[in-house]
């Protein structure tokens, strides 16, 4: 018959186990979306593109957090400590499309202050009168 305390720390350790998947699992799901900004090249959607990756660098921001919590319990119970590939790969890949895009956001928004819509039809009208 096992000991309490063997029992104990098992039980500990399959939920563990189970919560580091989950994590993982999530992990994947934010780099799954980070790819999906490969194909986000629709100004007109600019403002979701933005939005979407404000909150996903906010889900990675906890992740990062998460990730150290685990770690933490890796090591009290005798394990080393995880990586997380996934995040930093996230994080890596998410930080040229933020840039892109926050680029993007900043030139359209000049470029409105400095050719306001009026001036940019009427030049249009003079360029092409049919």
């Amino acid at each position: 018959m096992p000991e309490p305390a063997r029992t104990e720390r098992d039980a500990i350790e399959k939920k563990f186990k189970k919560d580091r998947q989950s994590f993982e699992d999530d992990l994947a799901g934010y780099l799954g979306m980070v790819n999906k900004f490969k194909e986000a090249g629709n100004l007109k959607q600019m403002d979701d593109h933005l939005e979407h990756i404000l909150a996903l660098k906010e889900h990675l921001e906890r992740a990062q957090f998460d990730a150290e919590k685990l770690r933490e319990k890796e090591v009290l119970l005798g394990w080393d400590a995880s990586e997380f590939e996934k995040l930093t790969e996230a994080i890596e890949k998410l930080h040229p499309y933020d840039d892109l895009w926050e680029l993007v956001y900043r030139f359209t928004s000049e470029a409105d202050i400095m050719f306001p819509i009026p001036t940019r039809l009427s030049s249009l009208n003079t360029l092409f009168p049919y």
